[in-house]
């Protein structure tokens, strides 16, 4: 499983917001991780279940399966792109259609 660390960089990475060698500030992850939260109580809401348990810090596991982290990735890099100043590219957006609809097969297993 991933972490919220790994999963946080790689969003921002996409949107062209945090280079490989430079950290963000604390307070900086922490928006991500209420983002985050949100993103992954509203898919439930939705009726995506992908098993997600709340986290609170860089170092928690993202408690879903494998197969929904790009999809949580991408779809992540949309959500904060504003608040983060980032871009979100073609490719990007198309990552983000795809692993929605894959987050979507996995909640439906999981839930049947």
């Amino acid at each position: 499983m991933a972490t919220v660390a790994q999963v946080a960089k790689a969003s921002l990475q996409r949107i062209l917001v945090q280079a490989s060698e430079a950290p963000l500030e604390p307070d900086e992850y922490q928006d991500y991780i209420f983002a985050l939260n949100n993103y992954m109580a509203q898919l439930d809401a939705q009726g995506i279940m992908l098993g997600y348990t709340v986290v609170d810090s860089l170092g928690d596991e993202v408690t879903v399966p494998t197969g929904a982290l790009r999809g949580i990735i991408a779809n992540m890099a949309i959500e904060v792109a504003p608040d983060y100043g980032g871009v979100v590219s073609e490719g990007l957006a198309l990552a983000a259609r795809q692993g929605m609809q894959t987050m979507r097969t996995i909640g439906q297993r999981i839930r049947a």
